[in-house]
Parts: C-alpha cells; structure tokens; sequence
C-alpha cells in the first residue's frame, strides 16, 4: 500500500502527515510541489457531508472569510477528487 507521501493530489499536492480530524474528514500537513512550500489540507467526505445540514459552500465560505485575517489563515485552494473509495473534497489553506 501507499504511504501518504507518495499520494499525489490534484496532481500537485503531496499529502503527508495527520494533524488533526474532524466529524466529515481529516486534515495533513502536506506539500505544494510547486510552491516548495508546506501546506494544511482539509479533506471533507462528501458523503458524511450530505447526512448533516451543512454543505460544502458553508465550509469553503467561512474559510474565504477567515482569508482577510492574515495571521488566521490564507485559503489557497479547492477540488473534488475520489479518495479512500469516496468522492471527497479538498481545501487547501496556508499551514500556520
């Protein structure tokens, strides 16, 4: 089986280790191969999403929001890939 450092997701970031877990995914420290630069990345199941009254624009949005804050966090990014068997979506933000 793959590690998580050798999956590749939308074909640019490396995902690496576990830094924290949430009811609808997890997040991981990983890498921006094209920035060199280290990265956090949200993944949401969408599945688990589509039980809970949420949806995905509300995650994305108050992420958006926080973006004005500079020292709170910088949203970079956002895609919807299949991962474990699930379509999940992804949401790439400044590692702080």
């Amino acid at each position: 089986p793959k590690s998580r450092q050798d999956i590749l997701v939308n074909s640019r970031y490396r995902l690496g280790k576990r830094i924290g877990e949430g009811s609808y995914g997890v997040t991981f420290l990983s890498f921006d191969t094209t920035t060199n630069k280290d990265v956090a990345i949200k993944t949401i199941d969408l599945n688990k999403m589509k039980k809970s009254a949420l949806s995905i624009d509300d995650e994305v949005d108050t992420l958006k929001e926080l973006n004005c804050y500079k020292y709170v966090l910088c949203y970079y990014d956002s895609f919807i890939e299949e991962f474990n068997g699930s379509d999940t979506h992804f949401i790439v933000s400044e590692y702080i």
